[in-house]
């Protein structure tokens, strides 16, 4: 598509913004969620104010004059329409031409068959033996000591790469291994990383695994489809095909069932930023309410793994944080998450939320919702919780330079109930 001029008004749309140093510089690296152009389009100092000020209410113009009185020199017009041309080239601006490469992408990700693996050799090799060799290297074993299953077996797997939480991953998964091959279905709840306010989005895209594919429960999706209403249940698709979490949880599955299939209904989970910042309760959300309802319908009568492919804190400097973790802090931090995996391992939804929502989610615990709901799923099966292990916690270090002064911890629990 020949990119036109630039909109009159131009908007950005909701992007990934990233700092970068090079040459001593620092780049605003500007990526678009969706994937709807291949490519990063970093912006150099003053630049990186022009996408600040994209907000729908500056002409180019205005923009100029505004950039010209921030560094305090004349900004020609023209200049600043070449940079919003390349937000345009990139999709990045919220316009007719990105909402129509963002249907192509849909059409494209909807007709392919089965979701893309995005993280294959990146994150886990594509060829099948290699990665059994990969994933039973880090420790799996499917004949060692497993946590007895229940109808409704809870498994929270990490989502974080293999190189960092490999060992983790194979214990969580050993232990969950005989739920994992007794299950008739698996629902896999992940974190949107890009996911608005409570939203939850499905797909009607089967994924798959280097192993092969994971049938999609269509009329599972059809009647949670029903229960969020069908934009809302699909607006933010395209996320399914970059997102990470449901798909590094996906292989570890398909691996302790010795890649045999298992219908697997993939949810994203968006932001719970009402909820811990103390406006708005879960419960009192019909959404969230109907959705769950739907989902124990579902579920009834099956023998059911519900997975929340969640990581727990990102703290220190590279998530923002002002000071870099020292082995006092990282101490207080391992503290903090004992407390929260505790109701975790005793299936309480709403102790588990109450400790983030007492420090308004200071922690910012990426896979708060889809442990939520995946113990408040737990907790509508028939019976009490019957048996609980968590299968290990780590810290993660998530420094640029491999260090510890930021880290993303991580934990494994398997719950059986009913």
């Amino acid at each position: 598509m020949q990119s036109p001029r630039p909109d009159p008004l131009p908007r950005l749309r909701p992007v990934d913004a990233k700092w970068l140093g090079q040459d001593g510089a620092p780049m605003l690296a500007l990526q678009d969620p969706l994937g709807l152009h291949p490519d990063t389009l970093a912006l150099r100092h003053p630049f990186q104010l022009i996408a600040a000020l994209c907000d729908g209410k500056h002409t180019v113009e205005r923009v100029a004059a505004e950039l010209g009185e921030a560094i305090g020199i004349p900004i020609e017009a023209e200049l600043i329409a070449h940079v919003v041309r390349q937000l345009d080239e990139h999709y990045l601006l919220d316009n007719a031409r990105a909402r129509l490469r963002r249907a192509e992408a849909l059409r494209e990700y909807r007709a392919g068959g089965s979701r893309p693996l995005s993280h294959a050799d990146a994150v886990y090799p594509s060829d099948p033996a290699v990665l059994r060799m990969l994933l039973d290297g880090f420790g799996f074993s499917a004949d060692g000591q497993q946590q007895p299953a229940g109808r409704l077996t809870f498994v929270l797997s990490p989502h974080i790469d293999y190189r960092r939480g490999g060992d983790l991953y194979a214990a969580t998964w050993s232990a969950a291994a005989a739920a994992a091959r007794s299950a008739d279905l698996a629902v896999v709840l992940g974190t949107d990383h890009y996911g608005g306010p409570a939203m939850l989005t499905l797909t009607r895209v089967p994924y798959a695994t280097p192993l092969g594919p994971l049938p999609l429960p269509a009329e599972a999706v059809e009647r949670l489809a029903a229960a969020l209403g069908e934009d809302a249940a699909f607006a933010e698709e395209l996320h399914h095909r970059r997102e990470h979490s449901i798909e590094l949880a996906g292989v570890w599955l398909h691996h302790a069932r010795g890649g045999q299939p298992l219908p697997l209904l993939p949810v994203l989970c968006g932001s719970f930023h009402p909820f811990t910042s103390g406006d708005q309760r879960p419960e009192d959300h019909p959404r969230l309410s109907r959705f769950l309802d739907a989902l124990a319908e579902i579920t009834a009568g099956k023998r059911v793994l519900v997975v929340a492919a969640a990581d727990l804190a990102h703290v220190g400097p590279t998530f923002n944080d002002a000071e870099a973790l020292d082995d006092d802090a990282r101490s207080r931090l391992a503290r903090a998450d004992e407390c929260l995996l505790a109701p975790v391992l005793a299936g309480d939804a709403a102790a588990f939320l109450e400790e983030l929502v007492a420090e308004r989610d200071a922690r910012k615990v990426c896979g708060l919702p889809p442990t939520y709901l995946a113990l408040r799923l737990l907790q509508l099966a028939e019976g009490g919780p019957l048996a609980a292990r968590q299968c290990g916690y780590k810290q993660a270090p998530a420094d640029a330079d491999g260090g510890y002064g930021s880290v993303v911890s991580i934990a494994g629990v398997v719950l059986a109930a009913g």
